[in-house]
């Protein structure tokens, strides 16, 4: 795929709605683009409630790259 911007993806290791491996293949399919993918410790699918500081980490660093 051709998207020439930052990505950031999370994943959750405990996630039981999306295989976690998936997550890593971001990389291969954004190939124009700069993937950061964060594999999160003890995260189900719903991480935005579990591990709320690694979210608004990544939000924060995706801002400082726009």
């Amino acid at each position: 795929m051709n998207a020439n911007l930052p990505i950031t993806v999370l994943q959750g290791l405990n996630d039981g709605l999306v295989r976690p491996g998936s997550a890593t293949k971001a990389p291969e399919i954004f190939t124009s683009s700069q993937v950061e993918v964060i594999m999160l410790k003890g995260a189900s699918h719903i991480i935005n409630l579990t591990h709320m500081k690694e979210v608004k980490d990544a939000i924060y660093r995706m801002e400082e790259k726009a």
